[in-house]
């Protein structure tokens, strides 16, 4: 039990890293344009 929710958390801290890059990515276009 304790093996698959390190795992899980693997996964959601991945996502949110990805989901920071994105954002970041976003915003630096958007100063970019601007």
């Amino acid at each position: 039990m304790q093996i698959i929710f390190e795992s899980l958390m693997i996964i959601f801290v991945g996502d949110l890293n990805y989901l920071l890059f994105f954002y970041n990515h976003l915003i630096l276009n958007r100063i970019k344009i601007v």
